[in-house]
């Protein structure tokens, strides 16, 4: 056993406290930030199990098996409150196994049923054959009275045979630094 003597001990923590109110403090900015969630961690069908439809999570997406249909929903992470008032953007890359180009559907849902504003947007995208990255975006624009970003964003896609979501990306702006 190694003993310090006291006198040395207080020295140091002495030394160390004055540098440390003299230090002067971080610098703050504001950085835009990408934030990307594999689908199997943030997504789930939404019925447990439906008529043909097979949902595998694997860790490269959710991925429709089966031969229906299936019907998924994604949650986004959200800030605290008083952290931050959404995501300027968002979307999701989808993945399409099959030989043909298949039109899939999803929602977005935003806002909070407690604030008594809740939005809708649907959008189709064609997913080429074989695709394994074709990206699906949704904007502020596109929300009523365009807000500058996307509050509480949830998702909902359907999901034809061989379809999967790969992951989900967002981006915002965060405080780094004091």
């Amino acid at each position: 056993m190694i003993r310090v003597p006291c006198a040395l001990s207080g020295a140091v923590v002495i030394t160390t406290l004055l540098l440390s109110a003299y230090a002067s403090p971080a610098a703050s900015a504001t950085v835009q930030a990408l934030y990307r969630s594999s689908a199997a961690g943030i997504c789930q069908s939404s019925y447990p199990a439906t008529a043909g439809a097979l949902m595998r999570a694997r860790p490269l997406a959710l991925q429709n098996e089966g031969s229906s249909t299936a019907f998924v929903t994604c949650a986004f992470p959200t800030f605290g409150i008083g952290e931050g008032p959404g995501w300027p953007g968002l979307g999701l890359v989808l993945v399409n196994l099959t030989e043909s180009n298949v039109a899939v559907t999803c929602t977005l849902v935003s806002g909070a049923s407690r604030d008594g504003a809740v939005y809708y947007q649907p959008k189709t995208s064609t997913v080429p054959a074989g695709s394994v990255d074709s990206f699906m975006m949704f904007l502020p624009t596109e929300i009523p009275g365009q807000p500058p970003t996307i509050p509480s964003p949830n998702l909902s896609c359907a999901l034809p045979p061989g379809v999967g979501i790969q992951y989900l990306w967002y981006y915002g702006d965060r405080q780094v630094g004091q």
